[in-house]
């Protein structure tokens, strides 16, 4: 059985999805920076719709927790968190 640990501050701040979908970004990042995790992957761990999931993506982006950019034939999705970031977003007083 695999678990998904969620920091509550994360959806006290971004909401339910987008904190279950970062989380679920940070369990699966490599040591490398950039990492590949399609939509259909997502969907089938956690059961969320690619709508939901793009929406998410966006809040993330749009607050400088994560990068996307797309390489290869044909393009694939890379992510990148931005862990600095990340750390003084968890850590903001409330």
């Amino acid at each position: 059985m695999e678990y998904l640990t969620v920091n509550k501050t994360w959806i006290k701040k971004l909401g339910i999805i987008p904190a279950v979908i970062l989380a679920n970004y940070v369990q699966e990042k490599s040591d490398n920076d950039w990492f590949l995790l399609s939509h259909k992957k997502i969907m089938n761990q956690l059961s969320i719709k690619e709508y939901s999931i793009s929406q998410a993506k966006n809040a993330l982006i749009s607050l400088g927790l994560i990068e996307i950019k797309r390489e290869g034939i044909p393009s694939k999705e890379w992510i990148k968190i931005n862990i600095k970031k990340l750390h003084e977003f968890t850590n903001q007083i409330q």
